[in-house]
């Protein structure tokens, strides 16, 4: 639900003032047409025509092989190539009326310029409303909430739509919501329990915990509720169902349920596929075993909810399998990817300031609303994300070993150029360095974090320990390029904490500081003063600590294996300091070796980080530090209870994820060299 009060502000715009009036009275006739002729259902428009492929992708001079048809059955639509028996020979198809072949000529582009802009519109307008009609179908008790009550999925609704959605753009709140108040397709009980349980974890209410010593609480009663709606559901695919499996895969593993959430990711990605959502429907044939029926439309909102889900799904399953250290799950065919523009930008602008809780149980923030930022923030993580497809592929797979020095060589050469052409052609609006004020809303954030992340990744491997340090060339420069990348992870972490605290950080930001602690041990550099490194030490066990305790209980044993490392690289954990001291955000330091990658210096300079007073979460004195590292060593702890784990698995170390100790005592993750 909307905050009311950000109606009031001002929001800055670059549009010229005509440009803006034109727009505000597009809208408000549409608005008025929607409302006086008591259009209740969703927008409907014309059979789907062809529309301008996403920036990011350039149209070629040769036409797609028709490989792949959509088949209309009785059930609905799905994909199947040639190999199926339900694949129609191109002779004997026909084209349904509005579904055309696609072309690549520039005129018929330009053509549907027009059609786009409609859309767009259309969607804009009816967000509006349905952002609207919220509050009534809240008040009104038009909701089926499953059997919880309306405080408690109001309390769950605000938390869900104010962070965990904007992150992926996974979800689509205006047909969601309107589908529940009216019994519509975009919203099944399965959905609506996977947004309970993902907000339950971000919540700061001690009732909605997910723990199964405690079966009373929120957390536990969605997650059993989500299982027993599943099998149902799985006897067709339907969209509604795949945002849900994307939304409890995602929070599953963050929680510690790494097995269930890897496998209900991976239904979703097999339910996308089913459906054809990854395949764009004007760049593929299309037949019908059941000649007589119609073709079924896609509406507005039917193509805004395929570019959401499909490549929310594709963030998920590029940045989870960095986490798990296995190949991705969901592919793209190329030539025929749907697109990634998302047509409603409603959220790009609306303000956006942290949810706090009413019953008191958040603590205040002092943040400024800014513009959300969505769906920039969306398309410029989906650039990273096939960065990080990309470096998987060149450098964490068997094939690997097989490549000779100067294959290697140019491939990261290749690579960090896409790095630093994605930095230098981030738009404005979203650029941000640790310093810069304002602070960004806390979406914004992992953009930063996963670039620092990916430059960890393509270059430590080549370093001491790492599985290609034989092909490693230009040590010392792939060594501060990777201290520098943990540098600014650790700022960045530092300012969200203080802006936010780290109790709602998503599990990607999580992964981001893990790694960039992962680095610090065996990669800081020589001449770092030892006292600053002590300082980065502490915080990032701090960082660490807190994040589990949030909604990313899975760390708990990743925290363990930081320790270990620690030890091994002759970090004295009872030696700590005493206080965590924070930086002067407003002293600048050298990253030119992140921004310009290996063809410019990235040397550190530790003596830029200024320290201001610790807060009291920094202090680890006596019998507290020796509890704290005691918590951190599970001897109390029934793992089965909590974590995928087998419980007889005699290796404490278990390490998801592109890091491994160099000794050889933790197991290669799966799908990925040793």
């Amino acid at each position: 639900m909307r905050d009311q009060n950000s109606y009031n502000e001002v929001l800055p715009s670059t549009e010229s003032s005509a440009t803006r009036e034109s727009r505000v009275e597009s809208v408000d006739s549409t608005l008025e047409a929607l409302v006086f002729n008591k259009h209740e259902s969703l927008p409907q428009l014309p059979l789907r025509t062809p529309l301008p492929e996403s920036p990011s992708r350039e149209l070629t001079s040769h036409r797609t092989v028709p490989v792949h048809t959509l088949v209309q059955s009785e059930t609905g639509i799905s994909i199947h190539g040639p190999a199926s028996a339900f694949f129609e020979p191109l002779s004997m198809r026909s084209l349904p009326s509005g579904i055309s072949v696609p072309t690549d000529s520039p005129v018929s582009i330009r053509n549907q310029q027009q059609t786009d802009d409609e859309i767009r519109r259309e969607l804009f307008a009816y967000s509006a409303l349905e952002f609207q009609k919220e509050y009534t179908y809240m008040s009104e008790r038009m909701l089926d909430l499953d059997g919880v009550d309306w405080e408690t999925a109001d309390h769950l609704f605000q938390l869900h739509w104010n962070l965990h959605h904007l992150g992926f753009l996974i979800t689509y709140r205006p047909a969601i919501m309107h589908s529940l108040a009216t019994g519509g397709p975009h919203c099944n009980k399965l959905l609506l329990n996977a947004i309970y349980y993902t907000a339950a974890l971000q919540s700061s209410r001690p009732n909605m915990r997910d723990d199964p010593a405690h079966p009373q609480y929120f957390g536990t009663k969605f997650f059993h509720r989500f299982q027993s709606l599943l099998a149902s559901e799985l006897q067709r695919s339907s969209t509604a169902s795949i945002a849900a499996l994307v939304l409890m895969g995602s929070s599953c593993v963050s929680n510690g349920r790494q097995t269930i959430g890897w496998l209900y990711a991976g239904l979703s990605y097999q339910m996308i596929v089913d459906l054809g959502l990854h395949v764009d429907p004007d760049k593929v044939q299309m037949s019908s075993l059941v000649p007589s029926k119609p073709p079924i439309p896609m509406t507005a909102v039917d193509i805004e909810i395929q570019r959401r889900y499909i490549w929310g799904a594709y963030l998920n399953d590029r940045f989870q399998s960095l986490y798990f250290g296995r190949p991705p799950s969901l592919r793209m065919i190329e030539g025929v990817e749907a697109s990634q523009t998302v047509l409603d930008d409603y959220e790009e602008l609306e303000l956006w300031k942290p949810y706090i809780d009413p019953t008191g149980a958040d603590p205040p923030v002092n943040f400024t609303p800014q513009p959300a930022r969505a769906v920039s923030t969306r398309a410029a993580l989906v650039r990273l994300a096939e960065i990080t497809d990309q470096i998987i592929e060149s450098f964490y797979t068997p094939k690997s070993g097989r490549m000779s020095t100067e294959e290697a060589h140019c491939g990261v050469q290749r690579l960090q150029h896409q790095l630093d052409l994605w930095a230098e052609t981030l738009p404005v609006h979203l650029r941000y360095e640790p310093g810069d004020l304002p602070v960004p809303p806390a979406i914004r954030f992992n953009l930063h974090t996963t670039f620092s992340l990916l430059h960890i990744l393509l270059h430590r491997p080549f370093l001491r320990d790492g599985h290609l340090e034989a092909l490693g060339a230009d040590e010392p420069t792939r060594h501060d390029i990777c201290a520098s990348a943990a540098l600014r992870i650790y700022n960045l972490a530092r300012i969200y904490r203080d802006t936010f605290t780290l109790r709602r950080a998503t599990y990607l930001f999580s992964y981001a500081v893990f790694s960039a602690a992962t680095v610090l041990p065996m990669h800081a550099s020589p001449s770092a003063d030892p006292t600053q490194r002590k300082e980065m030490v502490v915080f990032f066990w701090n960082a660490l600590k807190e994040l589990q305790n949030g909604a990313n209980f899975g760390l708990r044993k990743t925290v363990r294996i930081i320790g270990g490392m620690f030890e091994r690289a002759g970090i004295d954990l009872n030696a700590l300091p005493l206080t965590d001291k924070r930086p002067n955000y407003h002293q600048s330091y050298d990253d030119e070796g992140l921004r310009a990658g290996s063809n410019s210096s990235a040397n550190i300079d530790a003596q830029n980080l200024h320290v201001q007073p610790a807060s009291g979460l920094d202090t680890l004195t006596g019998e507290s530090f020796k509890d704290f590292y005691n918590d951190l060593s599970f001897e109390n702890i029934d793992w089965p209870a909590f974590v995928d784990v087998d419980a007889n698995h005699d290796n404490d170390e278990l390490l998801y994820g592109l890091f491994r100790a160099g000794d050889g005592s933790i197991d290669a993750p799966l799908g990925l060299p040793s």
